[in-house]
């Protein structure tokens, strides 16, 4: 594990500032090291002192307060008076934080921290991050007005007992205890974990975690989490997806698009009741934001593959075939003739087809560019390139198809479905197949 001396540091001074505002008068909960230390602060000292590598190594991303707030909204119904919070990932607390606001404070101080101590539950593999959530936490106390008084103010393991250094994956008793799971986890890949039932290869941490909560929280546990988009659009992931469903319902659904200004990957924000079903199992369009039917889509019109070529990967042996990937392709255009060559032994395509580039972002003038290939000969194509072939085997179906491309409609159809850096197969097939004059 990662020693992260540089914020360490911070945290030494982030302690003594709160030592120092406990004696201080009342109004100095307004000084701007205080602000700063609540809101994105913190987060600031880890991204100047923890290179980047280091951060995506152990999965150190903090949730900058808007999204944390907009969490805790996220809950929905009124939260119970005797509610439990976890979050077995709570990293500088910044959840914790958040859901510290809706929680009684006493005018005495000792006595706040020992109300929130027994309500508040958090894990992390970083003592650095658990000693900044605490101190984070009393500082949130004193800002909301609560001052030394006649009660001790807890101190060491009796400070936020619950709140305590160690791997949440393997916090059990802790998952049960709580009646509401708040977690933004780390996103890295990991090793699925043994027994897994829905992915065989390296996974997203996220989904792990998630599935941690759903499979060991009581029933009734109301959980929101902010997941890294790839869970809830991703093909590899569907599985995953299934499983969830089959523990917990999908109470709400919201897509937030980018983390931060400094990490580029789109999130969403989901809510789950702990066992409760429906009778009638979630589809997949429960989770893209996207409930209702069309008349056709564009499955139903096209085979849809994705190119079997990678270049630094497959020798150059085999017949010789047209070689096509994104930078040779003219946009909406029509390839007849093809200047690029390559030897090949696996999987070629018969034109006509539309060759899609893969590489699409959310704010990108056409998320699903295109391209005519027509011809006699088969083609190798690059696996940067989706191939969607016609079934009716008409070079008309495919200029049909980049008219439908170009429309607003498939634009946002397809911001909603899926915000990952990456066009998927599922998604170009479960694609409506827009009337052009739409």
């Amino acid at each position: 594990m990662p020693t992260l001396s540089g914020f360490e540091v911070y945290v030494t001074k982030l302690e003594a500032l709160a030592a120092e505002i406990q004696s201080a008068p009342p109004a100095i909960v307004r000084d701007e090291r205080i602000v700063a230390a609540l809101d994105g602060g913190t987060s600031a000292a880890l991204r100047r002192v923890v290179p980047i590598l280091e951060r995506r190594e152990i999965g150190a991303f903090f949730t900058p307060s808007q999204l944390a707030t907009h969490g805790v909204e996220f809950f929905g119904s009124p939260i119970p008076d005797n509610a439990v919070f976890a979050d077995i990932a709570c990293g500088g607390g910044d959840l914790l934080i958040a859901i510290a606001q809706l929680l009684p404070v006493d005018p005495d101080l000792g006595r706040t921290l020992i109300i929130w101590g027994e309500r508040l539950i958090g894990f992390d593999l970083q003592q650095e991050f658990i000693r900044a959530t605490k101190t984070r936490l009393i500082l949130t106390a004193l800002v909301r007005g609560s001052r030394p008084g006649k009660t001790p103010i807890p101190s060491g393991d009796d400070l936020f007992p619950l709140i305590r250094q160690g791997d949440g994956l393997a916090q059990v008793a802790a998952i049960r205890m709580a009646t509401h799971i708040f977690i933004n986890p780390p996103f890295h890949k990991v090793e699925v974990p043994e027994g897994c039932s829905w992915a065989s290869a390296k996974v997203s941490s996220a989904a792990v975690f998630l599935d941690t909560c759903v499979s060991n929280a009581r029933l009734g546990t109301e959980i929101v989490a902010i997941l890294p988009d790839v869970l809830r659009s991703g093909s590899n992931y569907r599985s995953w997806r299934n499983h969830i469903t089959s523990r917990s319902s999908i109470e709400a659904l919201e897509i937030v698009g980018q983390f931060d200004n400094w990490t580029d990957i789109d999130v969403f924000m989901i809510r789950l009741c702990v066992g409760k079903v429906s009778e009638e199992r979630f589809t997949e369009q429960y989770w893209w934001g996207q409930v209702g039917s069309h008349a056709s889509i564009v499955g139903d019109l096209f085979d849809v593959q994705v190119g079997r070529v990678v270049p630094y990967r497959d020798k150059e042996k085999g017949p010789s075939y047209p070689y096509i990937y994104p930078r040779v392709l003219p946009t909406w255009g029509v390839v007849r003739e093809f200047n690029h060559r390559r030897r090949f032994s696996g999987h070629t395509f018969k034109p006509p087809f539309v060759a899609v580039r893969r590489t699409s972002r959310f704010d990108h003038e056409y998320r699903a560019v295109g391209t005519v290939i027509s011809g006699s000969e088969n083609v190798a194509v690059e696996n940067h390139l989706i191939v969607l072939q016609p079934k009716d085997g008409l070079v008309r179906t495919c200029r049909n198809l980049l008219e439908v491309l170009r429309t607003p409609r498939t634009n946002d159809w397809l911001n909603e479905r899926i915000r990952c850096r990456h066009l998927t197969v599922p998604a170009l097939e479960e694609m409506p197949w827009w009337r052009i004059e739409e």
